[in-house]
């Protein structure tokens, strides 16, 4: 199957929110369906498998949950996020439902923070 891009994100005038990107499987390229991290590793459960179709991946997806592309992209150039990208806006993800704007003091010094897991306030790492 290939895969062409259809969704406006870079071509409307008003940006999405943080949390449209790093928390949402479809944008992320996963597809629908439920994200959560349990040992400090992520999951995804799908809403469409794709089984139907004698399909290994789901439908609507153009990455797995490891990085790998699932479809094949319409422009030798184009790519889908690879793991360690995946994580890092995943990661970024759980602090964004607290600290969802870039004028906020963590989000200002996100670069500095070496342990993006662990929450100072709430005195705990982010394991679900």
């Amino acid at each position: 199957m290939t895969f062409s891009w259809m969704t406006p994100h870079t071509t409307q005038k008003a940006s999405r929110e943080c949390k449209d990107c790093h928390n949402k499987s479809k944008t992320i390229g996963f597809g629908d369906g439920n994200l959560f991290k349990k040992n400090n590793k992520w999951f995804f459960e799908p809403v469409f498998s794709g089984n139907n179709f004698d399909m290994k991946a789901p439908m609507d997806s153009c990455i797995d949950i490891n990085g790998t592309a699932t479809v094949n992209f319409s422009r030798k150039w184009l790519r889908g996020f690879n793991k360690a990208e995946t994580d890092a806006i995943l990661n970024a993800g759980i602090c964004i439902k607290c600290h969802g704007d870039y004028n906020d003091k963590v989000m200002k010094n996100w670069d500095n923070i070496k342990d993006k897991t662990f929450c100072p306030v709430i005195k705990s790492s982010f394991n679900f």
